[in-house]
């Protein structure tokens, strides 16, 4: 609640602002700090979760993993081709 209090309430200051001011610069403040609201959101809940980055490290470590298994698989089978091939 804390972290999305800023994100929320800072661009309505500006908005607010807006009406008593009427400047162009703080329309586009304002537009600007409302179109960022999705990524702070994002940034904050997601990205710098620990629990989100715990199961992306899981996730990749799992990939990297099998994929390495897959590729000592191939070479094998191309070292067997090359030997029954010389044969």
């Amino acid at each position: 609640m804390l972290l999305l209090t800023p994100a929320v309430g800072l661009s309505w200051i500006f908005g607010v602002i807006i009406v008593f001011c009427h400047s162009e610069m703080m329309e586009y403040v304002f537009v600007f700090i409302n179109s960022m609201q999705g990524f702070y959101i994002w940034l904050t809940q997601c990205a710098l979760s620990g629990e989100v980055q715990l199961a992306l490290k899981k996730r990749f470590k799992n990939r990297t993993g099998h994929d390495i298994s897959i590729n000592t698989i191939s070479s094998t089978t191309n070292t067997n081709r090359v030997t029954i091939e010389e044969l």
